[in-house]
């Protein structure tokens, strides 16, 4: 993706981190201990976690944010995987906007020699509670018909489900820092994302366990099915490029990554001549001298999942 100016998209990616909606909700705790511990309810009423972030959280803006602050903390290296951006995004809100004080990101906890796993934040709060936060950001499609893995909900490259990390989180994750850290007093689940649902397909009738009805809801179609948007001329496309897969495009309307139907088709049909991996769209509508995000899709090859699996 074509970015005009870095730090306007990590500013609006950082917003987007503290007041999406929630992809995963609360599972069920296995004992009283583990209920009074954990807490992984969303506190907004738009069911986002903002109230997570601080008391500031919810009414946070684009304008409270120190630009060249941000700017700075990305002027080493701008992580290129989407979970890691996530996270760095996450750490410069506790550390440079909240001030808390960071005990330890990204821990490795061993036993011996062997690696048990890691905890992603450990930090005291502002009222001087020792904090732990698990975060995730992921991307679901929805396959209707089929289950892959046991699930559903699959990544776009098939390695992934949403059970397969509900589970890690709430079986592997969680408990690992409790035992490490039995001062522990509050843990959280910081988890966005989107889930992609088939074109044309009626709506999901029940969720998997944990899954948060309230989550970002877009839709995924088929390489054949962008044959019918080359006749939509009041929008325009951009094909997502990581990191910046998180909050809505916003381009100015001279921008040349804002492309048609026609060359979205083109792009694509290029894509797909060496690689079968899905691509990440935005589709936008005027708006002043801006082009906005409507709507997300992933455009997947015409035999998806089936190409994925033989490959």
């Amino acid at each position: 993706m074509t970015v005009l100016n870095e730090p306007d998209q990590w500013v609006r990616d950082l917003l987007w981190v503290i007041r999406s909606p929630s992809l995963i909700g609360p599972a069920p705790p296995k004992t009283p201990n583990e209920a009074a511990k954990t807490d992984m309810l969303p506190s907004a009423p738009d069911g986002s976690l903002a109230n997570a972030f601080g008391a500031d959280g919810a009414s946070f803006n684009f304008h409270q944010i120190d630009h060249d602050q941000l700017a700075a903390y990305f002027a080493d290296q701008v992580p290129r995987r989407v979970g890691f951006y996530f996270e760095r995004l996450v750490q410069f809100w506790l550390t440079h906007i909240r001030g808390v004080e960071m005990v330890a990101s990204s821990l490795q906890v061993r036993e011996g020699q062997r690696t048990l796993g890691e905890i992603d934040f450990l930090f005291r709060d502002e009222l001087g509670r020792l904090t732990h936060w698990e975060v995730a950001v992921k991307f679901y499609l929805h396959v209707p018909h089929t289950k892959i893995a046991g699930s559903h909900f699959v990544g776009p490259h098939l390695k992934d489900t949403f059970q397969r990390k509900r589970d890690r989180i709430f079986d592997h994750q969680l408990p690992l820092g409790r035992s490490h850290f039995p001062e522990i007093e509050i843990q959280q689940t910081i988890v966005k994302g989107r889930i992609f649902y088939a074109l044309d397909h009626p709506p999901v009738q029940q969720l998997p366990p944990a899954m948060s009805p309230g989550h970002l809801r877009e839709r995924w179609l088929r390489r054949a099915d962008l044959a019918a948007i080359e006749r939509q001329s009041d929008s325009r496309y951009q094909i997502l490029t990581k990191p910046y897969w998180l909050s809505d495009a916003n381009v100015h309307e001279t921008n040349p990554s804002a492309i048609d139907g026609r060359q979205l088709n083109d792009q694509i049909s290029q894509r797909f001549s060496s690689s079968d991996h899905p691509v990440l769209v935005s589709r936008l509508s005027a708006e002043s001298d801006r082009w906005i995000e409507a709507e997300r899709w992933f455009v997947v090859p015409d035999d998806w999942p089936n190409v994925v699996n033989a490959s």
